[in-house]
């Protein structure tokens, strides 16, 4: 079995899923069924548990990849790929892919930083790795980066959407003649030009018409409780209400995008739904100062503008 003719790489929270699933119903493109498999990522960085020392090398062999892509099922003739959406930011992937996988290229989204760092913070607000405000949170990071893997893969909301270091740390062992950078933003506002045009630069036959996703993927999900359950008696029945919730519906609903749609609607009782949240102007204006630099130094990098990115 070859290995993958292209990999969508990254960044999380900028629409990798839904175009992963858009090239999926191309009949000439195969999509690896397990999403974000991150197999060039170290499991003590996708894994609280698993010790630092833990040797990627060790465990990983070109074989086992490529057993990984047979086991799946692509039918003859079609463009094998797969979706993780860490491997721009997570820098040891970058040499094993580059040594692993020389003829491979890759597909990178990008998506306004500040709506990615707010998007990514409630995602891992709704899965219970994030205690913290948004503000906290992002005093923090770098500090809770430096103690572990796990926290600076998982936490880095501000250093995720610091693409410029990402790419240029990529392009310094995979040629940049093999990465293709679209935004979410670009993606939704000229779908079939967009795709098309990723179409041409994997090799797969760019007259397919692709049907516009019904859902979006990456819709914030979280719940936050309601003032009146936020602390005496009502907050431990609120949180047992909710992980009663979470625990029926993974059993029931098998679609992820309808589950949480579920969760949100059903948790009303006790929960407001955070997507009606919006971030503090200040701290908007923070990340917005924060980024400008970035954003320059990624169009002078990739020789592109990002206009649809307002800061």
């Amino acid at each position: 079995m070859p290995l993958p003719d292209f990999i969508i790489a990254g960044e999380r929270r900028c629409g990798t899923t839904t175009l992963a699933n858009l090239l999926n119903a191309h009949p000439g493109i195969f999509i690896h069924p397990k999403r974000d498999g991150g197999w060039f990522v170290d499991e003590a960085a996708r894994r609280r548990s698993v010790p630092r020392d833990t040797s990627w090398e060790d465990a990983h062999r070109i074989a086992d990849y490529d057993a990984w892509f047979d086991a799946a099922g692509p039918a003859p003739g079609q463009l094998i790929a797969e979706k993780s959406a860490d491997y721009l930011f997570w820098r040891p992937a970058h040499r094993r892919i580059a040594a692993m996988l020389p003829d491979t290229r890759f597909i990178i989204t990008l998506r306004n930083p500040v709506e990615r760092a707010w998007s990514h913070y409630w995602n891992e607000v709704a899965k219970g790795r994030e205690k913290l405000s948004f503000e906290a949170a992002l005093h923090s990071e770098e500090d809770r980066g430096a103690k572990s893997d796990y926290n600076r893969f998982t936490l880095s909301y501000r250093a995720r959407g610091e693409y410029d270091l990402s790419l240029r740390d990529f392009f310094a062992v995979i040629p940049q003649d093999r990465v293709m950078v679209v935004t979410v933003e670009q993606l939704r506002s000229k779908p079939d030009a967009t795709l098309s045009a990723l179409c041409g630069f994997i090799g797969a036959d760019t007259g397919h018409r692709f049907e516009q996703p019904r859902h979006r993927h990456n819709v914030n999900w979280a719940v936050y409780p309601k003032p009146w359950v936020r602390s005496g008696p009502m907050k431990p029945l609120a949180q047992a209400y909710l992980s009663t919730l979470k625990g029926v519906l993974k059993l029931t609903v098998k679609d992820r995008t309808r589950r949480r749609e579920a969760i949100v609607a059903a948790s009303t009782p006790f929960f407001d739904a955070a997507r009606s949240m919006e971030m503090a102007p200040g701290t908007r204006k923070q990340l917005m100062d924060h980024f400008r630099g970035h954003k320059v130094r990624l169009e002078s990098l990739l020789g592109k503008s990002f206009a649809e990115w307002e800061f």
